[in-house]
């Protein structure tokens, strides 16, 4: 078999091997995008009081009556029997303090609260400026625990609409944070003002 494979012209050789990797190579991109692709259905909630809609995966429990002011409670399901930290979305529509009255001043001092709270226990992973609902908003991560996989690490979307704040928060074990990120990202895009 390979007496033959001996007897073929070097450039042939070569143009098979690139066709060949070539091959792979799209094959493996293949894989990629399909494995990026979430299939996951989605269930929808409605706040006709806050006029505000949000998607969450339909495999996730919605807590009724949520505790602490939240308007809308999302959580995972037990990754096994001694999953101790379940991941959740909550929705929180709070009227802006006084001295907060735009997204900017909300900004600053929604995260000056959260990492005064915590103080040296929090690591600041992210803070920056983008869309909710098609309105600006800001985008906040940080974690707790330092390099700890029990620490806890939080997202945090917000905007500003006419006297409110619309916050949405990621709450996840650190070292399982990224376990849900295709649908985490599939819910923020899903939220829009009514």
């Amino acid at each position: 078999m390979f007496e033959r494979f001996k007897n073929i012209p070097r450039k042939r050789k070569q143009a098979w091997l690139w066709n060949t990797l070539i091959g792979i190579g799209v094959f493996v991109l293949i894989l990629i995008a399909l494995a990026n692709i979430d299939a996951t259905p989605y269930n929808t909630f409605t706040s006709q009081k806050y006029r505000m809609r949000i998607k969450y995966p339909a495999y996730w429990t919605m807590v009724k009556n949520p505790p602490g002011g939240a308007v809308a409670v999302f959580v995972s399901p037990k990754q096994n029997p001694m999953d101790l930290f379940q991941e959740s979305i909550n929705v929180v529509v709070q009227p802006l303090p006084g001295q907060a009255t735009d997204l900017t001043k909300f900004s600053e001092l929604t995260v000056k609260q959260l990492t005064g709270t915590f103080k040296k226990y929090v690591e600041v992973l992210e803070g920056r400026n983008v869309k909710l609902g098609g309105r600006p908003a800001y985008r906040f991560v940080y974690k707790t625990g330092g390099n700890d996989p029990d620490g806890r690490e939080y997202l945090h979307v917000w905007a500003v609409r006419g006297p409110y704040a619309y916050i949405i928060t990621y709450a996840a074990r650190a070292g399982d944070f990224d376990e849900y990120k295709l649908e985490l990202r599939k819910v923020l895009r899903s939220f829009e003002f009514l």
